[in-house]
């Protein structure tokens, strides 16, 4: 009797709240779902792929969540020295098998504002190697 009381209370306006609960829910389950923690492993991932873009992005979010690492700003710095690499096609396999076409390439023009950005990472990286080793 008790449960046939309970459903006979169960209202139009109740079974509207409960749907519209499960509808949020069902919204915002993948995306926490989807919200892993940063790591630098995404990072490293991303730069393997030449996603250069995406791996700054994964290594600020790392340093924002880890500002006493070291290992966020030098995982930066690598990911400017790599996207200069592959600017400037250093990467490339058929570079370094002939020395010919080695010898006789262009040389090849860095980019200054890239370069000054990866400076700034590995001093920032060293600066915070070295408080943490005096700590």
């Amino acid at each position: 009797m008790h449960q046939s009381c309970a459903l006979n209370s169960w209202s139009p306006t109740r079974t509207l709240q409960l749907a519209g609960a499960c509808l949020l829910l069902s919204l915002i389950a993948p995306r926490l779902a989807a919200a892993e923690p940063v790591s630098l492993e995404l990072g490293y991932r991303q730069m393997y792929n030449l996603d250069f873009s995406a791996a700054h992005h994964t290594f600020a979010a790392w340093k924002q969540a880890h500002p006493d690492d070291p290992l966020g700003p030098v995982s930066d710095a690598a990911a400017y020295l790599f996207s200069e690499f592959d600017r400037l096609h250093v990467l490339e396999i058929e570079l370094f098998a002939d020395n010919t076409k080695f010898l006789e390439r262009e040389k090849p023009i860095p980019d200054r504002n890239l370069k000054s950005a990866f400076e700034s990472e590995l001093a920032k990286s060293a600066q915070l190697a070295e408080a943490a080793l005096a700590r």
